[in-house]
């Protein structure tokens, strides 16, 4: 798990979804869904009950600078944090 996510590539008609979980997530079924945007040249996340949860600081990256490889990284250090916090 180099990236700190198992990712599944989950196959939707012509715009196929990808499913993250993090190795850091609390429970086994929290993950996130993107799915490729309509002109192919870009991810969108789908809506999940675990991204309801998140704090709304969290999605910044995604929002503001529409960066997911920032929205990923900060997500994960949030939730290590949760998890050597807690230990």
């Amino acid at each position: 798990l180099l990236t700190g996510f198992k990712i599944d590539m989950m196959d939707k008609e012509q715009r196929p979804q990808l499913r993250l979980r993090s190795m850091f997530a609390e429970r086994q079924d929290d993950e996130l869904r993107f799915q490729w945007n309509a002109d192919g040249n870009g991810l969108e996340l789908l809506e999940t009950p675990f991204c309801k949860s998140l704090d709304e600081n969290t999605f910044a990256y995604l929002t503001q600078y529409n960066s997911v490889p920032g929205f990923l990284s900060s997500l994960t250090l949030d939730l290590f944090s949760k998890q050597t916090l807690a230990v």
